[in-house]
């Protein structure tokens, strides 16, 4: 169901429809002012390396209101923010459940200045090839579960 094609050193997920559903940030173990890490990261890309984690980033809340052309009444507004806490509180429930994403970052995705994404730290246990179908094959499970809840 779900693929991944590498990009720059990240990984994009994409659904059935090929829509782009997050994203896997592999951990490479290579410091942030390493003037070569581009070039080490495709190295290790190239030679399908072994990592042990990352950071999987998947959209979490789509707010319709910070749009510039948004006119709505106060009920309307109030609607949709009712419908916001409702799905903040799915996500609480599921980082709540799913081992490891009790620690959570959330932010306003670089995509979309109304919408926040939300990452998760993953750890891939004994390792995972830098291959886009392992990687994508390690997060299934989450991602399956995400689609479930109907948060993806």
């Amino acid at each position: 169901m779900w693929t991944a094609e590498e990009s720059e050193g990240y990984f994009r997920i994409f659904d059935p429809k090929k829509n782009i559903v997050g994203y896997i940030d592999p951990y490479y173990g290579i410091g942030e002012d390493d003037e070569q890490a581009q070039e080490k990261i495709d190295a290790m890309i190239r030679a399908a390396q072994t990592v042990r984690g990352g950071f999987l980033t998947v959209p979490m809340l789509k707010f319709g209101i910070f749009d510039t052309d948004y006119s709505a009444n106060v009920r309307t507004l109030e609607g949709q923010l009712a419908s916001i806490a409702e799905r903040a509180g799915r996500w609480r429930a599921f980082a709540d459940s799913w081992p490891g994403c009790q620690d959570n970052d959330v932010r306003i995705s670089h995509t979309d200045h109304d919408m926040l994404s939300i990452t998760f730290q993953v750890s891939f246990g004994g390792g995972v090839a830098l291959r886009a179908t392992d990687l994508v094959d390690a997060v299934r499970p989450m991602l399956d579960r995400l689609e479930e809840l109907g948060l993806l």
